[in-house]
């Protein structure tokens, strides 16, 4: 893996110490374009920073001792999560109203979103998707009440759909 170029703790320190050294609450009697003007250097500091990272590691071209010898330090780069474990403890709640569930889970890291299938009870029930959410819960209605449906869970992320969760029963209300 080839290492990303960040700034040392002490290139972190020294520019926290020379913000620190005006902070705007000294400024309030003076005239407010100082407080601008330190604004505007500690931004073209941090700007400094940046550029130079990016210049060393261009030019070490990865190579971990020469980015610490720039004085940065080093990082290597995120690595792919791969495939999704399936959701866990899918719960399916009847609502107050009839014919509506509610539902809540689980998911592990990198799940952007989840399709969300339901089956009627059958001795091989046949899903069909209901929904998609970005988030860990989800409400459905047009059940009939008194009906058996089964629900379950897939999480979707950067490597496409995990496996699906255990299916959970319910009554609709």
């Amino acid at each position: 893996m080839t290492p990303f170029c960040i700034p040392s703790e002490r290139q972190k320190l020294a520019y926290y110490e020379y913000r620190n050294l005006f902070p705007a609450s000294q400024h309030e009697n003076l005239h407010s374009g100082i407080a601008i003007n330190d604004t505007i250097q500690s931004v073209s500091l941090l700007n400094n920073f940046d550029r130079l990272s990016y210049y060393v590691e261009s030019k070490s071209d990865g190579d971990k001792a020469k980015i610490e010898s720039a004085g940065f330090s080093v990082r290597n780069p995120p690595a792919p999560i791969g495939q999704l474990p399936a959701p866990t403890d899918l719960q399916v709640v009847a609502s107050e109203f009839a014919g509506s569930a509610d539902l809540n889970w689980k998911s592990g890291r990198g799940s952007r979103a989840f399709t969300i299938e339901r089956a009627e009870d059958a001795p091989v029930p046949e899903y069909e998707v209901i929904g998609t959410s970005t988030k860990k819960y989800a409400s459905f209605n047009s059940m009939v009440s008194g009906k058996k449906y089964w629900f379950r869970v897939a999480a979707i992320g950067a490597a496409g759909q995990s496996a699906w969760s255990d299916p959970v029963p319910l009554f609709a209300p």
